[in-house]
């Protein structure tokens, strides 16, 4: 049976379609629900999407801005004939071409890092730290912090600057923070902080085991520098050793800072000639380590 309509003309000019029978036509429930469905479902697939665009854009610029680093360090050796003690000092700013204080300098911050500068601190907030080596005091197991030894040249990098990493990241930290933090009073972020144990490990591999299987409790911020070890995988809990009385304890295993990050799956890494690598949480130690060392002499 044909069906006809007639219009039916609304006081205010609105226009509707009934059926002779009278019957007016809507959107059933059903309608409604698929239609609501259909557009979870892409909110489901363009977010994550989204998240990961944006991911994608913060880890390009923090990758940028370790090259920017690595760069300032190799003009800094280049005109002052050495390396600077850590990536944190005015004397760096030149070369970075940046404000007068060195607290202000958004350069050192990774975007994808959630660490802030709330608290007490005598210095900024910094996402980057220079390779101080497997932890030893023998040039062997040296990292490019010149530490106690005086200057160190890029000559003195016999391993080769392209074998050699200069700078790497970590989770920022309310560093030098003049008191302990309790664990329960941490930022989910910050949980990868220092950890401390009454142990004095003989070699790497006891340290590495301390490390891994004996937390304690953190030792708080305080401790956290502008350095980091490759005694540990990325992405490791940092750990310091102590004694009874809560002295840092002596000998050449007794703390590492861990490189780390919150990129999935692993730490940007700038070696010594500029270039800057991507190294997974997984990355086979011997190489970690190798890499770690100016003139360790190792072959992988």
């Amino acid at each position: 049976m044909l069906r006809t309509f007639r219009q039916l003309r609304r006081p205010g000019g609105c226009v509707s379609l009934v059926t002779r029978s009278g019957v007016r036509r809507g959107v059933t429930m059903t309608e409604v629900l698929v239609v609501i469905g259909i557009i979870a479902l892409l909110i489901g697939i363009l977010l994550p999407a989204v998240q990961y665009a944006r991911e994608s854009a913060r880890m390009s610029d923090c990758r940028n801005r370790i090259r920017q680093i690595a760069t300032a360090m190799s003009l800094h050796e280049t005109q002052q004939g050495t390396y600077p003690r850590s990536v944190f000092r005015d004397s760096m700013l030149p070369f970075l071409e940046q404000v007068a204080d060195v607290k202000q300098v958004a350069l050192f911050a990774c975007p994808s890092d959630s660490g802030n500068a709330n608290g007490d601190f005598t210095v900024g907030r910094v996402s980057y730290a220079i390779n101080a080596g497997l932890g030893s005091g023998d040039m062997a197991h040296a990292g490019v912090a010149p530490s106690n030894r005086g200057r160190l040249r890029s000559r003195d990098v016999l391993d080769g600057l392209s074998n050699t990493a200069m700078v790497g990241e970590r989770l920022s930290f309310p560093s030098y923070a003049p008191q302990g933090v309790a664990w329960n009073e941490v930022p989910q972020d910050w949980k990868r902080t220092y950890q401390f144990y009454i142990r004095k490990p003989a070699s790497i591999a006891d340290f590495a085991v301390v490390c891994s299987q004996e937390i304690v409790r953190p030792l708080g911020t305080w401790y956290i520098t502008d350095k980091y070890h490759h005694l540990l995988p990325p992405n490791s809990v940092s750990c310091v050793l102590t004694t009874e009385s809560g002295a840092i304890g002596t000998g050449p295993y007794s703390s590492a800072g861990a490189a780390g990050s919150v990129h999935s799956g692993g730490t940007h890494v700038a070696y010594c000639d500029g270039s800057v690598h991507f190294f997974s949480s997984h990355t086979d130690i011997t190489v970690w380590r190798a890499i770690g060392t100016i003139q360790g002499g190792e072959t992988f």
